[in-house]
């Protein structure tokens, strides 16, 4: 049995289960369906092991504690679900569909792919891959998700655990309750009080960005530093270069997290003021601190990967060119100019130096200079 939602289409959950939908408790059926507005409290229990903390704020998991209040709104959007999600002051929305047999859950440019399994009229998660822009994370860095819905005498209960590594980073547990037919234009209005944006809406995809930076840059610190100590040598002929790599991999990485995290803010400051440019702006981020690495490489062994200087010139050439044409033709305020001075132009004499005295031939082990 499927059911359409409101806007005519069939719901992701009734698409993927078919008629596996039907043997879901009425309960769960209706947890699952939109338009819905729900009401409950929840148990949050966090992990402690030393990076619980962090990572619980990075990512915007609730707060510890019992019996926390939880609002839910649930709104068709073809055949999307769009998900409004509060637990105490922690807010987050989301969308839903379903690609083939999988359930998929967007955050910004986050994805999660969840499987879907019935058990006795309960409905179990199990998260099969996670993804940023569209770039798969390995397993070994990547949170994992499991989820279960099941019913209850006047609704469902809802356990979420988060998990890093094989530790617990959060778990939450509650019962949840449909609002009454009266009180539900109440209960939608009272939850659209928090629309605003904010890091909690976005928070997900830009706290793996941000994990994922974290993870590369702490571990190359030690390499860092006993690279800047042979770097003063006067015997370094790169010494005059390296610190400047080093320079734009932390403001590649800085700029990039903050893009991610809040795209708002940056288009604030840009003068950008383009209705949902925000996922743009938050690709063009991850896109300049992916660059960091290549920075790190060349800061540490510049001969070797002396190529990527070109690389780096490319964007940092073509990104004032395309920033003149679209000012110039309306697409952009000239006051955006100010990104391409601090990401592009400040770099180019130092850079441009490097290219035509290092990086002009190809590299030979056996013409590189003994550091």
């Amino acid at each position: 049995m499927r059911v359409p939602m409101e806007t005519g289409h069939v719901g992701p959950y009734e698409a993927i289960l078919g008629d596996g939908f039907a043997l879901l408790h009425p309960h769960v059926r209706r947890a699952h369906q939109a338009p819905l507005a729900a009401k409950g409290t929840v148990d949050v229990e966090h992990g402690r092991h030393r990076w619980a903390p962090l990572m619980i704020r990075l990512m915007k998991l609730p707060a510890a504690g019992r019996s926390q209040a939880v609002r839910l709104d649930v709104s068709a959007a073809g055949a999307e679900l769009a998900w409004m999600r509060q637990i105490g002051a922690s807010v987050l929305r989301t969308r839903q569909y379903a690609t083939g047999l999988l359930l998929v859950e967007r955050s910004g440019i986050g994805r999660v792919v969840f499987g879907l399994a019935v058990d006795h009229g309960a409905l179990l998660y199990r998260q099969r891959s996670m993804s940023v822009a569209g770039v798969h994370l390995p397993a070994f860095i990547s949170p994992r998700v499991s989820a279960s819905v099941s019913p209850v005498a006047s609704g469902w209960r809802v356990s979420v655990a988060v998990e890093w590594r094989a530790r617990l980073l959060c778990r939450y547990a509650g019962i949840s309750v449909p609002y009454e037919n009266g009180d539900l234009a109440s209960a939608r209005a009272s939850l659209r009080l928090d629309s605003g944006f904010g890091a909690s809406n976005h928070g997900f995809p830009a706290s793996i960005l941000l994990m994922l930076a974290a993870g590369v840059f702490v571990s190359g610190v030690r390499d860092l530093v006993a690279s800047a100590r042979w770097a003063s040598a006067l015997t370094d002929p790169f010494r005059r270069y390296r610190p400047w790599f080093y320079a734009a991999a932390i403001y590649n990485l800085a700029w990039g997290i903050a893009v991610v995290a809040i795209p708002g803010t940056f288009m604030r400051i840009a003068g950008l003021h383009l209705t949902g440019a925000a996922p743009l702006v938050q690709v063009m981020g991850m896109m300049v601190g992916v660059y960091a690495y290549g920075y790190y490489l060349l800061a540490r062994e510049p001969q070797r990967y002396c190529g990527l200087i070109w690389i780096a010139l490319a964007g940092k050439t073509f990104g004032p060119i395309g920033f003149l044409y679209s000012a110039g033709t309306g697409t952009l305020p000239w006051s955006f100019g100010w990104v391409c001075v601090f990401n592009d132009l400040i770099w180019w004499p130092i850079f441009w130096a490097f290219a035509m005295r290092h990086a002009t031939r190809p590299f030979s082990p056996e013409t590189a200079p003994h550091i």
